[in-house]
Order: structure tokens, then C-alpha cells, then sequence
């Protein structure tokens, strides 16, 4: 793709050539279903409107110039190429966020396993003990982890509990 932006529309300036190469870019993303032609036809529709309706849009545009046609093509062409190629990729991205995010949880783990329970744990889980009639640990011994782990449990417990009552 980088190698076809450096190819093509030579004659038009830094700004003018990135603001047409977004513009087709996105064009190709939001009809990335349609086949290259289609996505061509429409998109030289759509410049013709600009020009007719004299917006000023891509009038430095010449869709009467072969070389710009063929310009459009390429880059039409290199960008379906890289969205199907971000397509193809995309289960393998999604693993590996997965992935990472079981690894940031374990670390978690560990770190909470070390230290001590917050105040702000320990009061939590005081006032949900008292709240269902539980009687509770002994927390002094009890690590960060360990206190969220009861919270969590007392939580599921009260849920299901709410549930059955409900009958669902």
C-alpha cells in the first residue's frame, strides 16, 4: 500500500494528494463488500457530483485524465488488499488480546495475593456479612485477593439466592 501511495498522483501537492488517498481510503472501507469496479464507478460518480456541483471538493481531481484514473484504480485496488488482509488477521488479533488480557489478569492475581486487604475491602466486606446474615473470617490473615474472592462469593451467593425466590 505505502509503495502505491508513493507511485501515484505525482503532480499534485503533500496535502491535496493525503486528503484524496483518506477520502478513497474510507470510500473503500465503507464498500469493502463491493467488488473493485463497482467501488471505481461510484467513487468517480461521487467526484463528478463534487465537480458539477462546484463544492470545490477533489477539483484538483481530473477524472477526464487517464493517468488519474489508472491512479484510482491502484490505490482502489492496494486498499482492498489491506482490508482484506486486516480481515484475515482479525480471529488472530482477538486471540492475542485475549490472551494478553489472562496474562494482565494473572499478574493481578499474584500482586493482590501478596498484599494486605484495604480498609475499604475489609469495610465492604464487614457491612455485606452483616447485610446477609453471615458470619465472618478471620480477615487479618486474609490478602487482597482473598477478600475479593469472598466479596465476589457472597455476591454470587445473594444473586442466587434472589433468583430462586423470584423462581426463575
Amino acid at each position: 500500500m505505502y509503495q502505491v501511495k508513493n507511485s501515484i498522483f505525482l503532480n499534485l501537492t503533500k496535502n491535496q494528494k493525503s486528503d484524496f488517498l483518506s477520502f478513497v481510503k474510507i470510500y473503500t472501507k465503507n464498500y469493502f463488500t463491493c467488488d473493485e469496479q463497482s467501488i471505481f464507478y461510484n467513487l468517480i460518480d461521487e467526484i463528478e457530483y463534487f465537480h458539477k456541483q462546484n463544492l470545490g471538493r477533489f477539483d484538483y481531481i481530473d477524472i477526464n485524465s487517464e493517468k488519474h484514473l489508472e491512479d484510482i484504480k491502484k490505490y482502489i485496488h492496494a486498499c482492498k488488499v489491506y482490508y482484506e488482509y486486516k480481515a484475515s488477521q482479525h480471529k488472530l488479533y482477538e486471540e492475542q488480546k485475549r490472551v494478553q488480557k489472562e496474562i494482565k489478569s494473572k499478574i493481578v492475581e499474584a500482586k493482590q495475593k501478596k498484599e494486605p486487604a484495604t480498609k475499604k475491602q475489609v469495610s465492604y466486606y464487614q457491612n455485606l456479612c452483616r447485610r446477609y446474615s453471615l458470619n465472618p473470617k478471620d480477615i487479618n490473615s486474609l490478602s487482597k485477593y482473598d477478600i475479593k474472592m469472598e466479596i465476589s462469593r457472597i455476591l454470587q451467593e445473594a444473586e442466587k439466592n434472589r433468583h430462586e425466590l423470584v423462581g426463575e
